[in-house]
């Protein structure tokens, strides 16, 4: 009987490495496929709602976002040609940085942005909320978004448009001039 529940057992432990040895895992550019690039902005194809794409951002208002750390959409946000827009000149405590409502894991983010000259932004990514923090950027990793070509001082390749910033440089130049 001992002999049959472990040949059992290692059947199963057996089963069970052939499933996920042979569950295959989409390589992450093979997500660019997906993308329509030819649709309205702020909206979704049919093959992207089949894939389980979802819209961040309606174009239209700011409804599923809200200031980090805060529980509403901070004025210094407004939608202006159907992007999420900040109006701000000056240093970053002009400012309060946006999150989405609701958390995500597990996801492939496709955006379209527009720069102004020698404007800087970025998309911060996996961050934590909390009493202790007080900006976004020192929870999470940066996407870069930055006017580099314009910007005022020389940037490395770790610091320009489409860097992970300050850790990775982009693979290809992922944007058009302004």
């Amino acid at each position: 009987m001992k002999a049959i529940k472990e040949n059992f057992i290692l059947i199963i432990i057996i089963l069970i490495s052939l499933t996920y040895c042979t569950k295959s895992d989409k390589n992450a550019l093979s997500y660019l496929s997906e993308l329509d690039l030819n649709v309205v902005a702020n909206t979704l194809s049919q093959k992207e709602r089949e894939n389980g794409w979802q819209l961040l951002f309606d174009g239209v208002t700011t409804e599923g976002w809200r200031g980090y750390n805060m529980n509403s959409c901070p004025d210094c946000w407004e939608v202006e040609d159907a992007c999420l827009t900040v109006i701000s000149e000056g240093d970053e405590e002009d400012y309060q940085s946006l999150v989405t409502d609701k958390v995500y894991k597990n996801f492939v983010l496709s955006v379209e942005v527009k720069l102004t000259t020698a404007s800087n932004s970025g998309i911060i990514y996996q961050v934590a909320e909390g009493p202790k923090y007080k900006y976004a950027y020192e929870t999470g990793p940066e996407f870069s978004i930055i006017d580099h070509e314009n910007w005022p001082t020389p940037l490395d390749d770790l610091q320009i448009n489409g860097s992970n910033y300050a850790m990775y440089p982009p693979r290809v130049k992922p944007y058009k001039k302004i």
